[in-house]
């Protein structure tokens, strides 16, 4: 046993405490010694190779299915949003810290090409422009104010500070002279595509502004489902279970302490939150990140495609139960499956065995959740996204976390570097297996396919653990279809000034 294995009495009462069995812990630390996070990838999915154009189908009755799937109650919306605003103050905190006196201070330092600077003569210039200012108008402060007092406001460290925020609770956008955070953006497009669930994951200190948030949403939500002729929608937020943290290794490859010799837990990636997915008891679910939301002016592409990708995954899974029951009932595989094919990433052909063995092979195939994930095309950043790795039962469709993707073998990075199509979390889920009841999405985990990442944690190098990324290894034996959606639909925002972009303004 290594020295990160040994696990003291008192360790093993937290672990009781926290509600997290050694064997898990146990396995962290071995894939953590182990080191070996790399998925081999076999080549990128592209278009005809894996990604799908919805334009090969008919829109007007992808549309009609997705109506008839809200008209049913059957579709919900998932949002991780418990990351905090910490990314998107980053740029201003160091701007704070700079010590700029004046404005003209920072714009000589902007115009020297520093980062910080230029974000912070970006913000300050746009000010009262931005749902930000009219945020900080109602404590008397705009452009015209003390640079101090303005930094105060928006990155500094007391607790009324923007940055202190969530991410999804920052003001976002200006409609009709009013604030519209990221959150409300969400709760406002799932009403638009008549979703009767809407959860949404915070952090514990936030659940009670997170509620604040839906009371204050909730008669213009139902003013638009009323319009669809729909019930009011059913609107929940969780914490990311803590039972799930992970912990560390520090540069000696022992478990991480702190200074009074306790173990040290980290949040354990977004992965953690297949277990509140699965708790939701969904139909039909679609699943956006926080940020990428955009202004009332932009919305109706969005709409339109995401009703399209509702619809694909309505009438997939449609024929997906439909093979199935044949299957059962008798029918000749190559029959039953034929209605399926160039949708799903395997056909007859790529069962093997005899025809006992192969029949049983697409049974199992078949009856798994499945997720319909859009795809942007892949212009600047190189890295995760749309792959087929080679599975046991052959090539798999899978989307693979840059931390999973290797430069160092060559023949991988050449790979890498043909991908045209990146991820931007936006896809439909269809989580009810072909009885009707909801599948155990928990039992569909690549347990394997961990994140581990180099990290420092008060200027030391660690190496931390995360669980399967929600929509990577945690979805990874998944029924998975990619579709090209268009680019105008990854909106996100890193830093507070891609707020400043089009897609962010009002009128």
């Amino acid at each position: 046993m290594t020295q990160a294995q040994g696990l003291t009495p008192r360790d093993l009462d937290e672990l009781h405490r926290r509600g997290m069995p050694p064997a898990r812990i146990e396995r962290q630390i071995e894939q953590l010694e182990a080191w070996d996070p790399w998925i081999e990838v076999e080549r990128p999915a592209r278009l005809g190779d894996g990604i799908i154009s919805l334009q090969d189908f008919d829109q007007a009755a992808l549309v009609a299915a997705a109506k008839n799937a809200a008209q049913a109650g059957r579709i919900g919306a998932f949002v991780p949003a418990s990351g905090d605003a910490t990314r998107l103050f980053e740029r201003l905190a160091q701007a704070s810290n700079g010590g700029y006196a004046s404005l003209a201070a920072a714009e000589a330092a902007a115009h020297a090409g520093d980062q910080a600077a230029i974000e912070l003569v970006k913000i300050v210039q746009n000010l009262n422009a931005m749902a930000v200012g009219l945020a900080l108008k109602a404590q008397g402060l705009d452009a015209a104010s003390p640079l101090s007092a303005l930094m105060d406001a928006l990155a500094g460290p007391g607790d009324s500070s923007l940055a202190r925020l969530p991410k999804g609770l920052i003001p976002f956008h200006i409609e009709n002279g009013a604030i519209r955070t990221a959150v409300a953006e969400h709760l406002l497009d799932a009403a638009s595509l008549g979703a009767r669930q809407m959860l949404m994951t915070s952090q514990t200190q936030h659940l009670a502004k997170f509620e604040t948030a839906f009371v204050q949403q909730t008669e213009e939500t139902t003013a638009i489902l009323h319009r669809l002729d729909l019930p009011a929608m059913t609107m929940a937020v969780q914490i990311q279970n803590p039972a799930f943290d992970a912990i560390a290794l520090n540069a000696d490859g022992e478990l991480l302490r702190d200074d009074h010799g306790n173990l040290v837990f980290r949040p354990g990636g977004h992965g953690v939150l297949i277990h509140n997915l699965n708790a939701m008891n969904g139909d039909i679910v679609t699943i956006r990140n926080i940020d990428n939301v955009v202004t009332h002016a932009f919305k109706t592409e969005g709409h339109t495609v995401r009703q399209a990708m509702i619809g694909f995954t309505v009438n997939l899974q449609r024929a997906i139960f439909q093979a199935f029951h044949a299957i059962m009932d008798g029918a000749e595989l190559e029959t039953a499956l034929a209605p399926l094919a160039g949708r799903l990433p395997w056909d007859a052909a790529t069962l093997t065995g005899d025809n006992a063995t192969r029949r049983a092979q697409a049974l199992n195939l078949l009856n798994r959740p499945l997720r319909v994930c859009g795809m942007v095309q892949d212009l600047d950043h190189k890295g995760g996204g749309p792959f087929w790795v080679l599975a046991e039962q052959g090539p798999s469709l899978q989307i693979v976390e840059g931390a999973n993707l290797t430069s160092h073998d060559p023949q991988q990075a050449e790979i890498i570097g043909k991908s045209t199509h990146f991820h931007p979390v936006d896809m439909v889920l269809g989580l009810k297996d072909p009885h009707g009841q909801p599948y155990d999405l928990t039992q569909f985990i690549d347990e394997h396919a961990v994140i581990l990442t180099a990290k420092t944690r008060n200027g030391a190098p660690i190496k931390a653990f995360e669980y399967p990324g929600l929509w990577n290894g945690s979805m990874s034996h998944w029924n998975t279809v990619f579709v090209d959606i268009p680019a105008t639909m990854f909106n996100p925002v890193k830093y507070l000034s891609d707020l400043l972009t089009k897609y962010h303004r009002s009128n």
